[in-house]
């Protein structure tokens, strides 16, 4: 028996998709997601690089940088102190002052490394002189500091932004 036939009505395509003849290439604007997840192996091999920070001190670092741009006091060097010359926006007043709280309750030596790191114009190399420690010891020092002063801020109630 043949199909009634009825006027202006499309009938319904074949099933089978279209086979792409030439596979388009990824649009570099679009972030990619990773494939896989990454692995305890990756993330330790990332962190562990010479001289490489780990992320998940980076806020820290990013809230430091922050507060050395401010007006915070406590130092007694202030020929070798950097003018806020950098575009970071300054924490305000009142993180600005716990901050200095808790940097100046630091230990001398570390109170003495961040204000050097943070606050002054010495290269790397001039920074591990002057602390006498070298090059590679003055690196771990740094990750020790931002470990305690991420632990101290915590502590206060001050929320740091976290990059997953």
């Amino acid at each position: 028996m043949a199909r009634k036939s009825y006027p202006y009505v499309m009938r319904p395509r074949s099933k089978v998709p279209p086979r792409p003849t030439v596979k388009d290439p990824p649009d570099p604007r679009i972030p990619r997601s990773p494939t896989h997840k990454r692995t305890s192996y990756d993330v330790i091999r990332r962190i562990t690089r010479q001289n490489a920070l780990d992320p998940r001190l980076a806020p820290t670092d990013r809230h430091m940088q922050r507060w050395a741009v401010g007006q915070g006091s406590g130092f007694p060097q202030p020929e070798r102190a950097l003018y806020p010359q950098s575009r970071l926006t300054p924490l305000p007043p009142e993180v600005d002052v716990q901050t200095d709280q808790i940097v100046l309750g630091c230990p001398p030596h570390w109170r003495r490394f961040i204000g050097l790191w943070y606050r002054s114009d010495c290269s790397v190399q001039e920074l591990a002189e002057e602390l006498g420690m070298k090059r590679d010891k003055l690196f771990m020092e740094r990750r020790i500091v931002l470990a305690y002063l991420l632990g101290r801020l915590t502590e206060v109630g001050i929320r740091l932004s976290t990059f997953d």
